[in-house]
């Protein structure tokens, strides 16, 4: 079900108030090690070779920019509706660091693969964002999503954003491969990490 659409300007709000020191408060906090473990089921799925060109798609502050430049990746682009969050991960040495609605952003070019990690709990509507990365991935191209499951810790991180006044959507595993089928993406493997899941889709 879509959220709202106003829900944009909270999440983007709460980022920036976030994004100087979120990337620091992450390496230090109590989900440091599901992070490790969920980075590192994303990127035996993303698979990244030096001569990909990968877009980062809801970057925050950086993380993944800069697994995929320390794993040698020639291009990565980073994108994210926080201004600030952009900011920091731009520092990470990404070619390009973009700001905007993930769900109609337009890039003017395709990439070979896409990661979007954490992003789509925040959206106000996933069927646009997933249509949107599928529209800016080459035929034949690979998605990696990493989503929040439906399940018992889910809702407990459903519980710390409510705290925060955001409402962020848990997903059943169906209702992603359903999206994405929509968007013209089969779904090729999937890996359980604690309450998320990642999920490689490619494009058909």
């Amino acid at each position: 079900m879509n959220k709202p659409r106003n829900k944009l300007n909270g999440v983007i709000s709460y980022f920036e108030r976030q994004a100087e020191r979120y990337q620091e408060k992450c390496e230090g906090s109590v989900w440091r090690d599901l992070r490790r473990r969920e980075m590192e089921a994303c990127m035996a799925l993303l698979e990244p070779q030096r001569e990909d060109f990968i877009l980062d798609a809801g970057c925050g502050a950086g993380f993944y920019s800069r697994v995929l430049l320390m794993r040698g990746v020639g291009r990565v682009w980073a994108a994210d509706a926080s201004p600030a969050m952009a900011a920091q991960a731009e520092k990470s040495g990404v070619e390009k660091a973009l700001v905007g609605d993930l769900s109609d952003m337009r890039f003017g070019t395709v990439f070979d693969k896409i990661l979007s990690a954490g992003m789509l709990e925040f959206v106000d509507s996933p069927k646009n964002a997933i249509a949107n990365l599928a529209r800016h991935l080459k035929q034949g191209g690979r998605l990696v999503l990493l989503v929040p499951r439906q399940c018992l810790v889910g809702y407990l991180y459903y519980a710390f954003h409510k705290l925060h006044k955001l409402d962020i959507h848990l997903y059943e595993e169906s209702e992603i491969e359903q999206l994405c089928c929509t968007a013209g993406m089969r779904l090729i493997q999937k890996q359980r990490v604690g309450f998320t899941v990642a999920m490689r889709f490619e494009k058909f």
